[in-house]
């Protein structure tokens, strides 16, 4: 079955389960990789980095429940190591001109900086709520919405 935009984000605002928004979305078996993501060399599957940005929020929200420090805030603020960071910076990068793929860059960036936010938070002792923290108004849900926002229109116009 398809995840429209729609149901991704609410998905990621917490009205739609994640494991519900799961079992809702398939990858073509020929398809998925070691790490079960489908990644072309030339090509960005797109369905595969909605569930790729999907995913962060529920290991996020484990993480922020204990902190023990295998995530560090610089490498989860960087923004060009990820499967989508790298195809930005590498073979998507022709399309620099579009709009849209601006839109994807900087909301991913913005994605990445938020999540390295809440890491460094948690990981200098902070109490971080993952309630607050991941909650429909915080900047990391908004963040990834914008995300999963402009991989979709990247992917209609793919």
């Amino acid at each position: 079955m398809n995840v429209s935009a729609t149901q991704m984000s609410r998905g990621l605002c917490g009205i739609l389960p994640f494991d519900r928004l799961m079992g809702m979305i398939t990858l073509k078996a020929d398809s998925v990789c070691a790490d079960g993501l489908s990644w072309g060399y030339k090509t960005m599957d797109f369905d595969a980095a909605l569930v790729a940005h999907a995913d962060w929020k529920r290991k996020l929200k484990a993480y922020l429940e204990k902190p023990d420090r295998s995530l560090q805030a610089a490498e989860v603020a960087l923004d060009n190591k990820c499967k989508l960071g790298e195809w930005i910076t590498g073979e998507g990068r022709k399309h620099a001109a579009s709009p849209l793929f601006k839109t994807l860059t900087a909301e991913h960036a913005r994605f990445h900086k938020a999540a390295a936010e809440l890491v460094r938070r948690a990981n200098l002792g902070e109490k971080v709520n993952g309630e607050v923290a991941l909650g429909a108004s915080s900047e990391f849900t908004k963040a990834t919405v914008a995300v999963v926002s402009a991989i979709t229109e990247m992917k209609k116009n793919a």
